[in-house]
Order: structure tokens, then sequence, then C-alpha cells
């Protein structure tokens, strides 16, 4: 009984420990990242963003009026944590020229390790129905 009791003790722990995740640092997000569809993000330390070849079809925000597939724009982001999961929330204050933009994009952040909580982190948005296809936005390296 002694051991079914420190083998559960010891699985809860790993659970908890393992789902619970590392809280992603800021200054790990700070730079440029670059999509597995063409799409690119500059996160910047004064909370302001620059994006360009967004997917449309993705965004989380209905209020975009722009026009094509993809688009282009700058607002302010922010880190939070929303159903169990970490997002970057990207607020757009312009969008592909309009000024009187409203919209808004929410990427989840991943880990790169087997349960997807640690760094190296990436960027990503459900292409579909959540749990299949992913758009990935991936750190550039740059020196």
């Amino acid at each position: 009984m002694k051991k079914l009791n420190r083998l559960l003790v010891t699985l809860s722990s790993v659970l908890l420990i393992g789902c619970g995740g590392v809280v992603p640092d800021k200054n790990e997000l700070i730079g440029a990242w670059e999509g597995n569809d063409g799409a690119f993000l500059e996160l910047e330390e004064n909370n302001y963003f620059i994006a360009r070849k967004f997917s449309k079809e993705v965004a989380t925000s209905y209020s975009l009026n722009a026009e094509g597939s993809v688009f282009n724009g700058s607002g302010i982001w922010h880190v939070q944590k929303s159903k169990g999961n970490w997002e970057v929330n990207l607020k757009f204050k312009e969008i592909d020229g309009d000024n009187q933009s409203n919209g808004f994009y929410t990427l989840i952040i991943s880990g790169s390790n087997k349960l997807e909580n640690k760094p190296p982190w990436y960027l990503y948005v459900w292409k579909d129905e959540e749990g299949g296809a992913r758009n990935k936005l991936f750190k550039m390296n740059r020196p």
C-alpha cells in the first residue's frame, strides 16, 4: 500500500510540474519571428509589434477589414494566460494603412520540448479546429 501511495504521489507531482510549465519570460519573446506560412512578426521591448503577411483566415477577430488572404499591421502586444495556455495577444492599431483598425490576433506560446512547456518557444495559431494543423512562428536567430 505504501508503494502504491508513493507511486501516486510521484505521478501526481510529475503531472503537476509537467502541465504547469514555465512562465515565458518576456525577454525570450522579444525579437523577430518567422512563420512556416511566410508570416513575419517583430515583438519590441516597449510592447509595440509589427506584423507582415499574417493569415486573415486564422485571425481571431472578425473585425479585420483587410483585403485578400493576408494582411500587414502594427499595434500593442502583451502576454497572458488563458484556458491553461500562455498567449501573445496582438491588438492591432493599424491594418494595411487603416489607422481605425481594432482587430486582434492571439498566438499560443509553446515550448519545443516533449511537454511543450519550456524554451525554446514557438508561437502558433490553429489553422482549422483545435488539435489540427498549426501556423507556427519561430524566433529568428539574429547576431
